[in-house]
């Protein structure tokens, strides 16, 4: 069947189709289609999420004083126009690498210009709201 649909498409590739389809086709004769593994179905995972690392602690503040959040005023987060939003919202991360210097993903900066851009440097809990006040925050210029 391969075969007969790589001959539609061109003739000059009847050669290499026949080549390819008889190698391949040869490869695991004793692979049915019936022993293959189902697909799982479109937003399904296989096994359960876990909410937490095995093994791991929780973060006390402070101790990740280089994590950057990438925040973004008024009625725009993640990309999009929520309205109603007010304030500063998280939208990326990055990380702070030397005093004057954040990296993050291109994806993050592309289509902003500079004064859009505010960071929250070392933050721990984004819903303590003393926390956030107290946590520094730089306007990119």
């Amino acid at each position: 069947m391969e075969l007969k649909r790589c001959r539609i498409h061109q003739k000059s590739w009847i050669f290499l189709c026949s080549i390819l389809f008889g190698f391949t086709s040869g490869l695991r004769p004793d692979l049915k289609k019936e022993d293959a593994r189902p697909l799982c179905e479109c937003g399904s995972n296989v096994k359960p999420l876990q909410t937490r690392v095995v093994g791991g602690k929780n973060a006390a503040p402070g101790d990740f004083p280089y994590a950057t959040g990438l925040l973004s005023s008024g009625d725009e987060y993640l990309g999009r126009r929520i309205f109603g939003l007010t304030g500063f919202r998280p939208y990326c991360g990055g990380t702070l690498v030397t005093d004057r210097h954040v990296v993050t993903a291109a994806h993050c900066v592309r289509e902003r210009i500079s004064g859009e851009i505010t960071l929250d440097i070392g933050e721990y809990d984004l819903e303590d709201q003393k926390q956030r006040q107290d946590s520094p925050k730089f306007e990119i210029p």
